[in-house]
């Protein structure tokens, strides 16, 4: 990295850095690991921490992250639900902004699908409460667009399936020959 970068006429901050080794089995964490750049050590990494990249905490375990951002989701659409506005515009505030700072987590992380199903399943028993529906009304009337006749709420399920896509996506139809030739072996 370090030859690379004085040949591209970049200089890293090595305070802004810092390095989390796996071996490949069973996520094993490599302690005794000591990188540096421009002679300075680059902090490691354990396990359990997290390392904050684009507004993202990222690291070896995910879960503290999504758990997280799946709360401020939560409680956002809880202050919108209870809020004095008209119901289309809760709906429009939703989308505008409790959904909007989940979808950069959902790019930027690896969600876990049960995880996206609790935040599904607490939004819609508060949907079902704030609009007076019955207890009884089918999950799918909360997600299908408004258009169509539902009430056209985000599912968060459906988001990670939709990104997970458009990476596979960027990865199969890579300018790095590389790339996608990984991909399409995995594929």
């Amino acid at each position: 990295i370090q030859s690379a970068s004085n040949w591209a006429g970049l200089n890293f901050n090595s305070r802004k850095c810092g390095t989390l080794t796996l071996s490949r089995s069973a996520r094993q964490f490599a302690e005794n690991f000591s990188p540096t750049l421009n002679n300075e050590p680059i902090p490691s990494l354990k396990l359990e921490d997290h390392y904050k990249y684009l507004g993202c905490n990222v690291g070896g375990d995910y879960k503290a992250e999504a758990i997280a951002q799946g709360k401020e989701y939560v409680g956002c659409c809880k202050a919108i639900l209870e809020s004095g506005l008209a119901d289309w515009q809760k709906l429009d505030a939703i989308h505008r902004f409790a959904k909007s700072g989940l979808t950069y987590i959902l790019q930027n992380t690896l969600p876990n699908r049960a995880w996206a199903q609790r935040l599904d399943k607490e939004v819609r028993n508060m949907a079902k409460h704030a609009f007076k529906l019955p207890k009884r009304t089918i999950s799918a009337f909360f997600h299908v667009p408004s258009n169509w006749g539902g009430l056209g709420l985000p599912s968060i399920e459906d988001e990670i399936d939709v990104h997970m896509s458009a990476t596979a996506f960027k990865l199969l139809s890579s300018p790095d020959e590389k790339v996608r030739g990984i991909a399409y072996h995995h594929l």
